[in-house]
């Protein structure tokens, strides 16, 4: 049961001192009721996949590994493409194109 002051933060503290004093499945259930509030939150995904792997949960813990992974990834690339158009959006389409053949044929002599 969940209240309305829960944070997937303080379950993920609470996991944190569970796998300190190596209470693995009681880390794996307050990892899990992180990810109940957050499906995005890669960090209890990988502090499961560690309290998984500890408890010789080997195929959950490859399956927590890399869904932080494809979360982080995605994360990754969202932050790109806003770094991308703050960069590129002070070019017209015209100046953008040139700036292009430019590093291109920066590149091609850099290789030369």
């Amino acid at each position: 049961m969940f209240s309305f002051n829960d944070t997937p933060e303080k379950h993920i503290k609470k996991g944190n001192k569970a796998f300190d004093k190596q209470d693995y499945i009681q880390a794996v259930q307050e990892y899990t009721n992180a990810i109940n509030l957050d499906k995005d939150n890669a960090c209890a995904y990988y502090h499961r996949s560690k309290s998984y792997f500890a408890i010789d949960h080997k195929i959950n813990a490859l399956e927590d590994i890399n869904n932080a992974l494809d979360i982080l990834n995605v994360q990754f690339s969202i932050l790109f493409k806003k770094i991308e158009k703050k960069t590129f959006s002070k070019y017209n389409d015209k100046q953008f194109l040139e700036l292009i053949v430019k590093c291109t044929n920066d590149r091609k002599t850099f290789e030369q």
